[in-house]
């Protein structure tokens, strides 16, 4: 494996462009094949897992034939890697996004690097037609790419979990799994967004004190 396997470095090597002062936030939203994550000032590493925020300094070793996406939110860029084993770097591409699916899609629940689920805050009162404008940009996000793409499915779930539309996101998770079926990332989402659900809807010990 170790042959076969060649590492990006988050800000450095490859020539990525350097994370801004501010540390812009890098969301793994999508994961094929093995690709290990070695987190900045740590010795060991670790299978990477689908929906992980990363920093800068970390890095990322893809074996032949994994694939990942990881979407830069601060950039509003997604880049596209592919290990390719011996023949060399790994091979990427990069397009831009527009600023507000990148933000959306940070709201995403992220499993942290050792698995943890954690929730974004609730923003405030969303506008009235908000998920009629959330499901119009999916329907435009959609059409602009290829029915194997999941990343308008990211952006759609992390818009309705967003809103509170719960039920619509089991709705969703199911169509996904089905339309989606044998892909990982597919899975890690209905995973995540079950663990997230489960979480949204217990009772926290301040609601029960109200």
């Amino acid at each position: 494996m170790r042959k076969s396997a060649r590492s990006i470095l988050l800000a450095s090597s490859l020539a990525l462009a350097p994370l801004a002062v501010s540390a812009d936030t890098v969301l793994v939203t999508a994961l094929q094949g093995a690709v290990s994550l070695e987190i900045a000032g740590a010795t060991n590493k670790a299978p990477l897992e689908p929906f992980v925020r990363l920093r800068e300094g970390d890095k990322l070793s893809l074996a032949a034939g994994s694939q990942l996406s990881l979407v830069y939110v601060g950039k509003a860029r997604l880049e596209s890697w592919q290990g390719t084993g011996t023949s060399g770097k790994p091979q990427s591409q990069v397009r831009s996004l527009p600023p507000e699916v990148t933000r959306q899609m940070n709201r995403t629940p992220t499993a942290s690097p050792h698995g943890r689920v954690g929730m974004m805050r609730m923003r405030g009162v969303p506008p009235h037609d908000a998920v009629a404008r959330l499901e119009n940009d999916y329907r435009q996000m959609r059409s602009q790419t290829t029915g194997d793409d999941i990343l308008p499915e990211v952006f759609l779930l992390a818009g309705l979990f967003d809103l509170r539309q719960y039920a619509r996101v089991e709705e969703e998770l199911k169509r996904i799994g089905a339309s989606f079926a044998g892909n990982p990332t597919a899975a890690s989402l209905q995973e995540l967004y079950s663990k997230a659900l489960s979480a949204a809807r217990t009772p926290t010990a301040d609601s029960n004190e109200k």
